[in-house]
């Protein structure tokens, strides 16, 4: 339609664009894996900001699987949990991969906020 229309050069960074997106979703599923694996030891497997700073900085695995999103706003000198909290915030309900692995608010425990990360169909029961 757009060709049809006679608008040049409308879609020529899409490709780009869609490269990009792609990318972050890969390394956002990626990151969503490991944090689900290593809080999944848990019988509730949520966790808040504060755990999951404590565990990225004692291990090497999911410090170095963390997306380039986080580690650019580290580079503004945001400290970790306030970007993890603003990405977590931003990206809510979005599912990634093909088992569609989302992180979600579980409510609060002791006035902090709680996490959790899922599958689709996964649900378990929180506190």
């Amino acid at each position: 339609i757009l060709a049809q229309a006679d608008v040049p050069g409308l879609l020529d960074n899409f490709r780009s664009f869609m490269v990009a997106a792609d990318e972050d979703s890969l390394q956002w599923e990626a990151f969503l894996i490991k944090i689900k694996d290593h809080f999944d030891f848990s019988d509730v497997g949520t966790f808040t900001i504060s755990e999951l700073e404590k565990a990225i900085e004692e291990n090497p695995s999911l410090r170095e699987s963390q997306p380039d999103s986080i580690l650019v706003m580290r580079k503004r000198n945001e400290a970790l949990k306030v970007s993890l909290g603003r990405q977590f915030s931003q990206r809510k309900g979005r599912r990634y991969g093909e088992k569609a692995i989302h992180i979600h608010p579980a409510g609060q425990h002791n006035k902090v906020n709680v996490w959790a990360i899922e599958y689709a169909g996964e649900q378990k029961e929180l506190f």
